[in-house]
Formats: C-alpha cells, structure tokens, sequence
C-alpha cells in the first residue's frame, strides 16, 4: 500500500488526508499539537511533535512515503523550506497545496474556546508551556487560579488598575509586558523571542494592532494560539 505523508493542520491538510484514504492510500499527517490531532478524520495515522532540519529529514527517510503534501498554513514558512529540502534529499515527490483565503488562513489553524474559564481549564493540563495571555486582564484570575505562576505571563496596558490585579493574583513582575498599543508584528515577534512563548491567549475582538499582527507572529513561530471568542 502506497504510504502519503502529509504536513500541517489546515482545511486543506484535512481533506487531502480524506481523498487519500478514499483512495486506498496509508495516510500519516504530522501536526504539532492534540488540538490539531482531534480536528483530523477519524482513524487517521497521526505524528504529534516539531521537527527540526535533522529530525524531519530522519522522520521522512524512516516514514519512506510515496509522496510529501505540504498543507501548513502560509505563515510557516521556515517548516516550508524545511519539509521541501528534506524530501529532496531523499528524492520524494513533494507537493505544496494551495491555501485558499491566506488572509485569514489563520483562522482554521488556531484552537477556538467559548470564554476564559474554559481556555484556563484547557490549559491547566499543560505542564511546562510558557502561556502569555494579550489583553483582556480582567479575567487574570480566571487563568492565575489555574496556571502555574512560574510559565504564565501576561501583556497589559500600564493602568494602576491592570498592574494592581496582575500583582494581586501573582504574575511575577518580569513575567509582565505592560504597554500601550498599536502593538505591530515587530514588538509581538520581540515579545515572543524575549520570553519564549509556548502558547498564546487572546481574545477575538478588535486590539490595538489587530489580531493579525499578533496572531500570524505566533504562527509563523509555530506557537499555540488559543482564540476566546468576543463576548
């Protein structure tokens, strides 16, 4: 049986898994996280993990597939080049799928939750992920409750209030972005780098900056993104 081995979680990773397997094929995607896994067809064969250049070019020579699809999102370009290179130095067919709407493209590959209680109760699984909440710190005591203090971090505007309620529920002050928007790819891209960043909490409403610019930096780093949805 022909093995496919495909990359990413999008639209688009989904349904070609779906026609390979109509098609008699033996289906693995790679994702990066559960979230991804739970949004795959059921049955499918599925990796969970980040590769670098020598784990991904091991990881295809071990696999030995027919062909490569390369479905990820636009923003990951890096993991791009690197599925591209890799399948070329084993001299395997590999395909780059056409993404439709790359605009909001970042819509399908975020994780979607209902309010801040569940994103915290989502999050208390996690263990050693470094988590920074942007905006919204009146609901600071949601995720405090739940998180370790150690790897919560948070971006506030610098009001009394905002910096009061961080120091109240604990976030350490090294552990605090405090600044005024428009927050631009650049300072978001600095903000992810400097700390580290894992996974990151925003809401989906309108910020200084725009979603965009905070959440394709995320992507493009291949940092979680947990979107709670605008109340």
């Amino acid at each position: 049986m022909e093995r496919i081995l495909i990359f990413g979680n999008t639209h688009e990773s989904r349904e070609a898994a779906q026609t390979m397997r109509r098609r008699g094929k033996q289906v693995i995607v790679c994702v990066t996280t559960e979230y991804a896994r739970a949004q795959l067809p059921p049955g499918t064969m599925c990796h969970i993990g980040r590769f670098d250049d020598g784990q991904m070019l091991s990881y295809i020579r071990q696999t030995n597939p027919r062909k490569v699809i390369d479905a990820t999102h636009p923003y990951a370009t890096a993991t791009q080049t690197r599925i591209r290179r890799s399948a070329e130095q084993l001299g395997i067919p590999c395909q780059r799928m056409k993404i439709e709407n790359e605009q909001e493209a970042w819509r399908d590959v975020v994780q979607w939750v209902e309010n801040p209680a569940e994103a915290a109760a989502v999050l208390s699984r996690l263990s050693e992920e470094n988590i920074l909440l942007a905006g919204d710190y009146r609901n600071l005591p949601h995720y405090a409750s739940l998180l370790r203090k150690d790897h919560l971090f948070c971006r506030i505007v610098p009001t009394v209030e905002a910096l009061d309620l961080a120091e109240k529920v604990g976030v350490p002050e090294t552990h605090i972005v405090a600044a005024h928007g428009p927050y631009t790819r650049a300072f978001n891209s600095a903000v992810f780098d400097m700390l580290g960043i894992d996974v990151l909490v925003i809401r989906d409403v309108a910020v200084d900056g725009g979603l965009a610019e905070c959440v394709i930096p995320a992507l493009e780093r291949q940092i979680h993104v947990m979107m709670v949805r605008g109340e």
